[in-house]
């Protein structure tokens, strides 16, 4: 099946001159006043097909850009409306998931709570029993105080030995899933550490071309160099 050209001939004819043009000047040297005026000349004719080619180029590509703008604009809508319909849902079950973590840990917290105090009990009660067996006249009653006491301590023990954990309650949905994601924002640009500024690049070669080379910058060296300007 032949299939359709999409570049014409006129664009095919145009393009094999200036690759004969082009190889031709590869090794190109100015040697004389004379080579000199006739680079000039050259550079010339040089702009005026680039300005040709790049013409019929835009004459070529500027109906798929403004076919491609047209569908672009047609899609832009509904994906928008997706987008922020998609933004809005993450939202929401984040705020869940975060609530439900937010009271998974209160709980947690709570049990905590309630086995600290549960062996600040059995810690009096171990101390108590260990000044009631000091007291005691007998050493039967001093040895079973002093039991009730290892009993408590042994419970305390116990006690501590398990670290209060609530699991989550929020179940996996196939095909989603939850990650952290670390940002950053700057508060005080001035406490910044060196190592993690960059440059105005920009606006260094702006100051740099205001003052033509009069006005130092620290750290930065200001140069020259020489160019050509061929008009058509």
């Amino acid at each position: 099946m032949e299939t359709t050209k999409i570049v014409p001939v006129e664009a095919e004819k145009l393009v094999a001159e200036t690759e004969v043009m082009a190889t031709s000047y590869e090794n190109y040297v100015v040697s004389s006043q004379e080579n000199y005026a006739d680079a000039g000349e050259v550079l010339k004719a040089i702009k005026t097909k680039a300005k040709s080619l790049d013409e019929l180029r835009k004459s070529l590509t500027k109906p798929l850009d403004e076919s491609k703008k047209r569908i672009m604009e047609f899609f832009k809508s509904p994906l928008d409306s997706l987008e922020q319909a998609e933004k809005t849902i993450k939202s929401a079950m984040i705020s869940w998931h975060q609530e439900q973590e937010r009271i998974r840990l209160a709980e947690e917290r709570r049990l905590a709570e309630l086995q600290r105090k549960e062996a600040e009990e059995l810690q009096k009660k171990v101390e108590a029993e260990l000044a009631k067996a000091a007291s005691l006249k007998t050493d039967k009653a001093k040895e079973a105080a002093q039991a009730r006491a290892e009993e408590a301590q042994a419970k305390i023990e116990m006690v501590n030995s398990y670290v209060p954990t609530v699991e989550s309650k929020v179940e996996a949905v196939a095909g989603i899933s939850k990650r952290t994601v670390w940002k950053f924002r700057v508060v005080n640009v001035n406490l910044v550490p060196r190592e993690y500024m960059i440059p105005d690049e920009k606006f260094i070669g702006k100051m740099v071309e205001a003052s033509k080379g009069t006005k130092p910058i620290a750290g930065i060296e200001i140069y020259s160099e020489s160019i050509i300007v061929a008009r058509r």
